[in-house]
């Protein structure tokens, strides 16, 4: 079919298939029955993203639930008007047995809880506060809470946070970046090596970066920044708070639901989030393939159908030099 035969019978089917992944009892079948339909026309991956954009903004659907760590097919889709059919597998379903390690140590002060996901993991904890936390793949956080404050410290990663409101007990992040505070709301923290991106979903949140840590806990505490919903940030040590900026967190943590959607994102920037999914990493021995654009959606499914995707959408050979290290060629003519 063609790519450009965007029906009216197309978006209403993009929107109905919103409507069906948002069931808090939606089935495998379904999730099959959904990723055979993105393949029947190139049309199908951009609807189901700007259905996805739109419905987010308008606030009609709900938040998509999380579903248990596994995931199916691997997408991916440029502005260059080509698709890729799906290739059948399934990715571990012993992700939902891979629970995270969680060791307790005890310091003096209030008992530190250490929360971690493996490489390719998500997890998502109910902490004692009634708040729940959502860490990505290869995430860290570590927890301390008393009666008078609670403060988490992202080490490495991302993590989704879904705050129990308690004014008594203000709540800190600590990232390298700076830190946030909130009374209760829900917000999601990506830290990268010199810097953090905050993206909050709903309520807000205060963002300062240097500062005493005992001063975010006082209640005359004022913020450098405050972002409301559907606003993000960047933190980072030594630069000023970029001013904030809108953004449809739909798409932004599409990875709660074992999802990458990708709008107009460079190459070079889906290479880097298959390598903090996948062990190993993946390098781009040609500079020019790096800022190929790329529209559609990654379902996290394994390396090898990753890599296969690669291969048909951009014409190139991944060669894999070893056990760590796999180069992303072009195909020799």
């Amino acid at each position: 079919m063609s790519s450009a035969r965007f029906t009216e019978s197309s978006a209403q089917q993009a929107s109905t298939w919103l409507v069906r992944l948002t069931a808090s009892d939606v089935s495998e079948q379904t999730k099959a029955e959904f990723f055979a339909w993105l393949g029947e026309d190139e049309a199908h991956q951009r609807l189901y993203i700007d259905a996805e954009k739109l419905w987010g903004r308008l606030a009609i659907v709900e938040k998509l639930p999380v579903p248990p760590a596994s995931v199916e097919d691997s997408w991916l889709v440029t502005r260059l008007g080509w698709l890729l059919r799906p290739t059948t597998a399934v990715f571990a379903s012993t992700l939902l047995a891979l629970v995270s390690v969680i060791f307790y140590l005890q310091f003096t002060g209030p008992a530190q809880v250490h929360y971690v996901t493996a490489v390719g993991e998500r997890h998502e904890f109910l902490l004692e506060d009634g708040s729940w936390l959502h860490l990505n793949t290869d995430s860290a956080v570590v927890i301390s809470m008393n009666d008078r404050q609670r403060l988490l410290e992202l080490t490495r990663g991302e993590a989704y946070f879904d705050v129990s409101p308690d004014p008594a007990r203000p709540l800190v992040v600590k990232t390298t970046g700076g830190y946030v505070r909130v009374l209760g709301t829900q917000f999601n923290i990506r830290q990268m090596a010199e810097s953090s991106i905050v993206t909050v979903v709903e309520g807000k949140v205060a963002v300062v970066q240097e500062v005493d840590v005992d001063r975010l806990f006082a209640p005359e505490f004022e913020a450098e920044v405050i972002l409301v919903a559907e606003q993000q940030t960047r933190m980072t040590p030594g630069t000023a708070l970029t001013a904030p900026l809108s953004v449809d967190t739909e798409l932004a943590l599409a990875w709660r639901e074992g999802r990458l959607v990708y709008d107009g994102v460079a190459l070079a920037q889906v290479i880097a989030d298959i390598d903090r999914y996948f062990p190993g990493t993946i390098k781009l021995d040609d500079p020019a393939l790096a800022e190929l654009e790329v529209v559609g959606v990654l379902n996290l499914q394994n390396k090898a159908a990753t890599l296969r995707a690669l291969e048909a959408t951009f014409n190139v050979k991944a060669v894999q030099l070893s056990a760590q290290l796999t180069v992303i060629r072009r195909q020799q003519q």
